[in-house]
């Protein structure tokens, strides 16, 4: 049985890209409406890039999530 380890702000959360600092140009490619300074400044949250995609092109939430997370496994 797997136990989980305490967070000591080191781990990552799932909600979280990960090696974001080297995510953000392929994610500015992707959604070009989104500027590289904001999307440094999501620090890899796709909860927060969803937002943002879904405001920038007017998708619906899921649709918006359903980018996000396709980007995400893609890395």
């Amino acid at each position: 049985m797997k136990t989980q380890q305490p967070d000591k702000g080191t781990s990552k959360s799932s909600d979280v890209i990960a090696n974001w600092d080297k995510q953000v140009k392929a994610a500015h490619k992707n959604w070009d409406r989104i500027s590289e300074t904001e999307l440094n400044k999501l620090d890899g949250s796709q909860r927060q890039l969803t937002s943002l995609v879904e405001d920038r092109y007017k998708l619906s939430h899921s649709e918006a999530e359903m980018q996000v997370k396709s980007f995400a496994q893609r890395r």
